[in-house]
């Protein structure tokens, strides 16, 4: 933490917010630990690492801002814009009002979207040939253009058009929608005249025709036929395996809801009365049995791997390979263990839903290894331990609980709200706090201090000396420094030295 008696006093007059923000070069992948810092607060607050690089700044609270870290670098002016630049390759994302307008850039593919209905995808597959483009405004316009034949269709809905590989489907076409509608998924189309009433499907195998929701049949031959009245009231359906030749039932479900319905095949057995409410069934993979009383309020299941006991809203128990949940008095009290990537152990405890939400990691095999912990208490306070030896902590937070793993809003929106501030290694025997975006800022690394308050006050403790300023400079007194009054130095234990 560099003495601040002899920084540049000239930085408190500068005006040029902007290029305060903007004019610090990206640098390598920095620490999140601050070595230096300047508050000239309302004007620029920036932090520098121990190669006293800009790695952090802000202007006029966090609105204009500028980042740099260990994976990328991320600038621009809260809550209107956002720039994320990849140090490792050459991806950007840029954000204006997110999510309303996004672009992310790599060399050869650039996307855009726009208002959540519009997007444009530009992709050079090869250097030396056509891009593909893709245009929609959802559902009105589908557009696409590029080298090879299925990369060209045109819709306009519902005039007439065809778009392949949209609408969750492998192609899409139609005509005065909904008088003439085609469906196609894999090899089987399905024509709809009008929409959604009449169906015809016909494929390679398959034939069947529907007066929705009247009744419809289709047949698959060798693998099922389906059969309904009244959808989705009545049906039948069977499904058919081979087995050296010969084809023989392997499914089959029936249901006359609500009164009735089953479905059976070689590894389940399933009944239920009064649909959905009573029934019970028997998985032989994996093996269980389970009970339903007036589902879902009473669920008893039974096996190997599967258990639960549920009597909702009151109390759930429930087990599955790498899964226990616990619900008391639905939807106040939940917890859940599950086990990710083959051996660590997450518990996760919820007080309705969001207002209290504390998630753990560990791994039981190394349990020097430390846990790492996040907890948000809605809409007032976040923290977070990395299980490494660094711990932060937020006053006030309501977005974190929504959006765990959206970094774009963590970087855009959370810190508008981010009153209060803290940070700590201990490794590195540093602590870091700032209130009032960063208005008052306190920063120590093991017996050396620093405390600020815009541009007006600096307290500091470094190599045991102590020192005030007031103004950035213009009075300071420092044991070692001496006293400088309009930036001017005279006294001080060095002066005597040198004399």
């Amino acid at each position: 933490m560099g003495s601040f008696s002899q920084r540049g006093h000239g930085l408190f007059f500068a005006a040029f917010f902007s290029w305060m923000v903007f004019s610090s070069s990206p640098g390598e992948a920095q620490s999140i630990l601050t070595e230096r810092l300047d508050n000239f607060w309302p004007g620029p607050v920036t932090r520098y690492d121990a190669s006293d690089e800009a790695v952090h700044r802000e202007v006029l609270g966090p609105l204009f801002f500028r980042q740099t870290r260990q994976q990328d670098e991320v600038s621009g002016l809260r809550p209107i814009f956002l720039r994320r630049t990849f140090h490792e390759s050459d991806k950007q994302g840029d954000y204006l009002f997110y999510p309303l307008f996004t672009r992310e850039m790599r060399e050869d593919y650039t996307e855009w979207n726009y208002l959540l209905v519009g997007n444009y995808r530009r992709h050079q597959r090869q250097p030396d040939e056509e891009a593909q483009r893709q245009t929609t405004i959802f559902p009105v316009y589908f557009r696409g253009t590029g080298p090879r034949e299925e990369d060209q269709y045109l819709g306009i809905f519902p005039i007439a058009g065809r778009v392949p590989n949209q609408l969750f489907h492998n192609e899409a076409a139609w005509v005065a929608f909904p008088f003439y509608t085609r469906l196609r998924s894999g090899e089987v189309n399905t024509y709809y005249t009008p929409f959604p009433f009449v169906r015809t499907r016909r494929g390679p195998e398959t034939r069947g025709f529907e007066i929705w929701p009247l009744f419809g049949r289709t047949v698959t031959t060798d693998q099922s036929r389906d059969t309904y009245a009244l959808w989705p009231l009545i049906y039948d359906r069977k499904t058919f395996s081979e087995n050296e030749g010969e084809v023989s039932l392997h499914g089959h479900s029936r249901g006359f809801l609500p009164f009735y319905s089953h479905h059976d095949d070689p590894d389940l057995k399933d009944r239920n009365w009064v649909w959905p409410f009573f029934g019970y069934t028997e998985s032989q993979d994996p093996e269980f049995r389970e009970v339903r009383y007036f589902w879902p309020f009473s669920v008893q299941r039974r096996g190997e791997t599967h258990y639960t006991n549920r009597w909702a809203p009151f109390y759930t128990y429930s087990e599955r390979p790498q899964r226990v949940q616990r619900w008391v008095m639905w939807p106040f009290y939940r917890q859940r263990f599950t086990t990710e990537r083959g051996n660590l152990l997450q518990t996760k405890t919820q007080f309705l839903y969001f207002l209290y939400w504390d998630v753990k990691q560990e791994d039981p095999r190394n349990p020097e290894a430390g846990t790492a912990r996040k907890t948000h208490l809605w809409p007032f306070y976040s923290h977070w331990d990395n299980a490494a030896g660094t711990t932060q902590n937020q006053f006030f937070s309501p977005l974190e609980v929504f959006f765990p793993r959206n970094q774009v809003i963590r970087d855009k929106y959370s810190p508008l709200f981010a009153i209060y501030r803290s940070t700590h290694n201990e490794a590195e025997e540093y602590r870091s706090r700032q209130f009032l975006f960063q208005l008052l800022t306190y920063e120590r690394k093991a017996d050396d201090w620093d405390f600020q308050v815009g541009p007006v006050l600096q307290l500091q403790r470094e190599e045991g000396s102590h020192g005030v300023s007031l103004l950035r400079g213009l009075l300071s007194f420092d044991r070692q420094e001496g006293h400088r009054i309009l930036w001017i130095p005279f006294g001080g234990k060095k002066d005597s030295e040198e004399k």
